[in-house]
């Protein structure tokens, strides 16, 4: 018998081309568990189960639920070059779960949404060729090997608040500072973070190679209640939330595309604009 597991991934095949999944549940139904149970192996196990409309298939609590809707049949556009995703199949072809909802489930999960810009259910493909928006991979690293240790450390992203699309974020897998907050329960320095952007740009889908050098002042980006300004704690249910950048700088990134498909990238912790003038030896070069 395996080791207690602390939470269950399930993926459901509506057919041969189209597929939805639950991830962090913290228990499964009793039927479910039983015939999880009788399979060998104590990691990821193939069942074939039956379920029905209303059926209870497990519950979560004391973290979020992963959910996602694939459709083999859809690829992203936002994904300029999709091999990057072979070790992540299910990426590029994850797509909004409305579109398969029935028109009484719509209604009544769009009133639960905290989001609402268009598009409502978000966006996860911002790659634009010869931009710096997007996604990146760190140049040389194994980018299709997605079950390397820690591969997360050689990515890269330039987008927007999930909630908010209106906040530009800067992300990066490995961030050689402390700026004294907790990832993952884990505090310090070399940790993936995401930052806003001082002044909220310039935009990086405007950023190609006559951009040059382009600074950006990180600072730490919250949501705030869109009425009375003060900053999101996560506990209670707001519609409209909008991106709230702080004052505080926190470090500064240099980047320069140098290639419609390459990216250097430099970040000084601690430093403001006005102390970082060019790049260094410590320089990273991205690409996709």
């Amino acid at each position: 018998e395996g080791p207690p597991r602390s939470s269950y991934r399930l993926v459901f095949s509506i057919s041969c081309r189209l597929f939805y999944y639950y991830d962090l549940l913290t228990s499964l139904e009793p039927g479910i568990k039983a015939e999880y149970d009788k399979i060998p192996g104590s990691f990821s196990k193939q069942v074939n189960i039956p379920i029905k409309e209303d059926q209870l298939i497990g519950k979560i609590g004391g973290q979020t639920l992963d959910f996602a809707v694939w459709d083999m049949d859809v690829v992203l556009p936002g994904f300029i070059v999709p091999e990057h995703y072979e070790w992540e199949p299910w990426k590029i072809h994850t797509v909004d779960p409305l579109n398969y909802y029935t028109d009484e489930l719509k209604k009544i999960v769009l009133s639960k949404y905290l989001r609402t810009a268009d598009p409502i259910s978000g966006k996860i493909d911002y790659d634009v060729d010869g931009k710096a928006v997007g996604n990146w991979f760190k140049e040389g690293s194994d980018i299709r090997n997605g079950r390397i240790q820690d591969y997360y450390k050689n990515h890269l992203s330039l987008s927007y608040n999930a909630i908010d699309p209106g906040g530009i974020i800067f992300s990066i897998g490995l961030y050689p500072g402390n700026v004294g907050w907790t990832v993952g329960g884990r505090s310090g320095s070399n940790l993936p973070l995401q930052f806003g952007i001082k002044g909220n740009g310039p935009d990086p889908k405007d950023v190609g190679r006559d951009a040059g050098i382009v600074k950006y002042e990180l600072v730490r980006q919250d949501l705030a209640d869109p009425t009375s300004g003060k900053v999101w704690e996560g506990k209670d249910f707001i519609k409209g939330l909008k991106f709230k950048n702080s004052e505080e700088v926190l470090g500064v990134a240099l980047i320069q595309m140098v290639d419609n498909r390459k990216i250097k990238v430099e970040v000084f912790p601690d430093k403001t604009a006005d102390q970082v003038s060019s790049f260094t030896d410590k320089a990273i070069v991205y690409e996709r």
